[in-house]
């Protein structure tokens, strides 16, 4: 499911993704991104070289712009660098640290300290996700998100969940709250959607945006090369709620240690059976 995937991946991990966006009122805009998670040797998975072209701070914003998948989001441009050290993980303790810095005018030295907890009532699976950072040039951050995996008959997926996040240098906090529903068509395809929304507060939260997403992917190659493609609509406080149209394209590159070994066992998930 999205970022989860790349964050909740612990072994070496190489993805570069493109978007265009065809909006109803912005036009055709592009974005790209690269990261890389690369396991150090002699270090048992404990520590990891972290590579992003938008920088951690960036990456975070994205996800606290709670606009769905497809929107725009301004990014600048900037590299982080960092170094990950895995304190503990287990099936539901996760505690990582990790610090950096970022190549963005003027340089920002960070850390970031997560902490994940999960249970496993019945079949579902609840995830608590805290993220605090500290960054020389800009202060505190932090970021938190609550979400419940709940499977359903037939392979789907159900997923609700809330987030906020918070920033020193900023007054107020973000929010969002919605849920995503996902599954699998077949052993190439997959249909994803996400209703959501998002807002700001201070004292009292106030609703920004709605937004409905959806998209149909497609797996090109094996477990490393997608595509996707599917409408959204969003109506945000900024058009009066107004209605807007627009089509966004994926093209996912994701290499894997993982993904590799994955298709080397069961080939028919990567179809090749």
């Amino acid at each position: 499911g999205g970022e989860d995937a790349y964050e909740g991946n612990t072994g070496s991990l190489i993805q570069a993704e493109i978007r265009t966006i065809i909006d109803q009122y912005e036009g055709v805009s592009s974005q790209s991104s690269v990261r890389a998670r690369l396991v150090l040797p002699r270090t048992q998975e404990r520590l990891n070289l972290v590579l992003q072209s938008d920088a951690d701070d960036s990456a975070e914003q994205s996800d606290l712009s709670f606009i769905g998948d497809y929107l725009p989001v301004d990014k600048p441009s900037a590299f982080g660098a960092a170094l990950e050290g895995i304190i503990i993980e287990t099936k539901r303790w996760k505690a990582a640290l990790r610090g950096g810095v970022q190549t963005k005018m003027p340089p920002d030295a960070f850390v970031r300290l997560d902490l994940r907890r999960r249970w496993f009532p019945w079949s579902a699976r609840i995830t608590a996700d805290e993220k605090g950072y500290w960054y020389a040039v800009k202060g505190l951050a932090n970021k938190f998100r609550l979400s419940l995996d709940l499977p359903l008959d037939g392979g789907w997926l159900l997923r609700p969940s809330v987030g906020t996040g918070w920033k020193e240098e900023e007054n107020g906090y973000d929010w969002d709250s919605g849920f995503g529903f996902y599954g699998r068509l077949n052993d190439k395809d997959a249909f994803l959607m996400d209703v959501r929304a998002t807002g700001r507060g201070s004292y009292e939260p106030i609703t920004n945006s709605y937004s409905v997403t959806a998209e149909l992917s497609h797996k090109l190659y094996r477990n490393w090369v997608y595509i996707g493609v599917g409408p959204g609509m969003v109506w945000s406080r900024e058009r009066d709620f107004d209605p807007a149209l627009y089509l966004g394209f994926r093209f996912d590159l994701i290499f894997s240690k993982a993904l590799t070994q994955e298709c080397e066992t069961t080939p028919q998930r990567c179809g090749l059976g």
